[in-house]
């Protein structure tokens, strides 16, 4: 910029000199002017200053013809012409894991946000997050909280008392497959039964591969598998179908005292399928026919029933084993003819549609007694069964409607609701019908999944209940759920049937169900099933646990004999649904759940414990078996 020229009246020029105005100008280090006062009558050279006022009256331009620009119109933005450049200043970010795995530090510019570090792992402990405070109150929150200072994240952790050991699914496998029912014996060895799909062959670790025989292409279409781990996970042997013409599939496994294994439920059609060492068994019915085989502890297979007459469809749920060997075995059959499950031992239902039945045998196979309902104008189901040290044996499912079903000798019971109606029926060791349960109040649909019974004669069953009103389970006993749909539900009731108490979700804005319970030897109560979304569901006394997937996730819940939440697990990390479908536990204390994960990604069970299927299928329902085992509590 050249000179500044004199070109208003004298007058003008004294009003002018009493207001200066203000120009800035950006520092290029050409010049030390500062808060320069400039007459009209001076000349002043291009240059910059940083974020320091020059004030003058008027400026020119450089060309040869003098241009006056008047104070009252003159702004210069200083920012367009700036070349400066700022450095914010560097603060590190260390991570205290509190004898976790070591996490690095990061350095982060002034402003900056922390990348979240991969979670630390601590052997017995769930990591809860990272803290701002060693106090551990308020959690970083790495999408919003930014670095002004050098910084400490501290870790904070959960004790885990019943931490995941180890987690199993198939190696290797074409296909889908699923684990329905998980049992243990006195060893500590477990045993997974359900299905696998086709007729490839699937491997459960340690080189035990099994292949079916039926190669059917629809969903349902599968073969039976059941399979033998040692208490470290390691797989023993495989069994499935070694001939058959069409779908079968086991819904249920138990074990007996001396680790003979019984596996339970259907094989379709009229030909014979062989289940080993030249074991094979027809049903008389083209649809589903139940299938009862007993093996012994390395895997050979002893014996193998069906029904021998029946007009209609049949399956079963559910077996169990009392101390003498004694099994039992529950489901359903279809119309009102009657069914033959051997030795001259038939029984029929009351319903053209499904009627529930309760079949014993000893252990020889040879059936003693078979019940269902003596009367009743709707359907009923027997999804579960078990069995008490004196032979008593107690049978779980649903029945449809108001009206009342009558179990034997004059043993009935109604439930509240058009639809499904829980029931749960105790019967004798010689098939005579004691009491039978129902919800005495409850405007919407529920059912039983699940039953078990500890040492004392308490009956533990557990299922869900639909909406968030209150169900009544007798003797005053409520309880109602969160969610307008599924809720899972847990009620134990005392050797003659009085409820207890009953428990069910707390808080959580999403359905879950209970499809298995079992219970150890102190009376802690575990159950097993699913939860939906990644949001969190309380069980009771501040118990809560969150999925990782935004479609069902396995949950496990440990209660005590007072109905009172200890603890619940779920995935921590998993990129598809995933279900437990059945619970144990060993003498020990230690916990197995058993179900099935969709896809080939990892899911986490626990800290350091992690598994992927083989299978990634296109539909919805293609899935990998998964068995977890969690460590009993110290």
């Amino acid at each position: 910029m050249n000179n500044i020229n004199k070109s208003i009246g004298l007058a003008v020029l004294a009003f002018f000199l009493l207001i200066p105005f203000a120009c800035n100008w950006i520092n290029d280090k050409t010049r030390d002017e500062y808060n320069e006062l400039i007459g009209n009558t001076t000349t002043v050279d291009m240059f910059t200053t940083s974020s320091t006022s020059t004030t003058i009256d008027a400026y020119a331009s450089t060309t040869t013809t003098t241009t006056t620009i008047t104070p009252s119109t003159t702004t210069i933005a200083p920012t367009t012409t700036s070349t400066s450049t700022t450095i914010a200043p560097l603060y590190e970010v260390t991570f205290n894991s509190d004898g976790g795995s070591f996490v690095n530090s990061q350095t982060i510019n002034y402003g900056g946000k922390v990348t979240q570090p991969i979670d630390p792992t601590k052997t017995n402990y769930i990591f809860s997050g990272w803290y701002k405070e060693s106090t551990l109150i308020n959690l970083w929150n790495f999408d919003l909280d930014t670095i002004t200072t050098n910084t400490i994240l501290y870790a904070g952790w959960m004790f885990d008392s019943n931490p995941a050991l180890w987690a199993k699914s198939v190696t290797a496998g074409t296909d889908t497959s699923e684990f329905n029912s998980v049992a243990v014996d006195s060893s500590g060895n477990v045993y997974a039964a359900g299905y696998q799909k086709g007729t490839g062959s699937y491997t459960y670790g340690e080189g035990v591969s099994v292949a079916g025989s039926y190669a059917g292409t629809d969903y349902y279409d599968g073969n039976v598998v059941l399979v033998k781990y040692n208490s470290s996970g390691a797989a023993l042997w495989a069994k499935s179908v070694t001939a058959g013409t069409d779908t079968s599939e086991f819904n249920s496994v138990a074990v007996d005292s001396s680790g003979n294994i019984y596996a339970a439920g259907y094989q379709r059609g009229t030909g014979s399928y062989t289940y080993g060492e030249g074991v094979s068994v027809a049903g008389s019915y083209s649809g589903y026919n139940v299938v009862l085989v007993k093996y012994d502890s390395s895997g050979t297979a002893l014996w193998a029933k069906s029904v021998t007459a029946g007009a209609s469809w049949s399956l079963f749920y559910s077996v169990a084993v009392d101390s003498s060997g004694n099994v039992y075995a529950a489901g359903h059959q279809g119309g009102t003819g009657s069914f033959t499950y051997g030795e001259g031992v038939s029984v029929a239902g009351s319903y053209s549609g499904s009627n529930v039945v309760l079949v014993k045998y000893d252990s020889s196979g040879t059936a003693l007694w078979a019940k269902s309902v003596t009367a009743g104008n709707d359907y009923s189901r027997f999804y579960s069964v078990a069995v008490d040290s004196s032979g008593n044996v107690y049978a779980a499912g649903y029945q449809d409607g108001r009206g009342s079903f009558t179990y034997g000798e004059g043993v009935s019971v109604a439930g509240t609701y058009w639809n499904n109606n829980v029931v749960l029926v105790k019967y004798n060791s010689s098939g005579n019908a004691l009491w039978a349960r129902s919800v005495t109040a409850g405007n919407d649909r529920s059912e039983f999944n699940s039953v078990a019974v500890d040492s004392s004669g308490n009956v533990y069953a557990a299922g869900y209940q639909d909406d968030t009103g209150s169900y009544t389970y007798g003797e005053g006993v409520s309880v109602a759920g969160t969610y307008w749909s599924n809720n899972v539900v847990l009620v134990k009731y005392n050797s003659s049937g009085t409820a207890l108490w009953a428990k069910s979700v707390t808080a959580g804005t999403s359905y879950s169900r209970f499809y298995s319970v079992a219970v150890d030897s102190s009376g802690n109560v575990y159950a097993a099933g699913y939860q939906y979304g990644t949001g969190s569901l309380t069980y009771g006394e501040g118990v809560s646990v969150a999925g990782s997937y935004s479609d069902c996730n396995v949950v496990l819940v440990k209660y005590d004999s007072s109905g009172t939440a200890l603890w619940a697990k779920s995935v921590t990390a998993g990129d598809d649904y995933s279900e437990f479908n059945s619970v144990a536990v060993d003498s020990s204390g230690n916990v197995y759940a058993a179900g099935y994960q969709r896809g080939m990604e990892s899911y986490t069970y626990g800290p350091g414990v992690s598994v992927a299927g083989s299978y990634s299928g296109t539909n919805y329902y293609d899935v990998n078996v998964v068995l977890v085992k969690y460590g009993a509590t110290p």
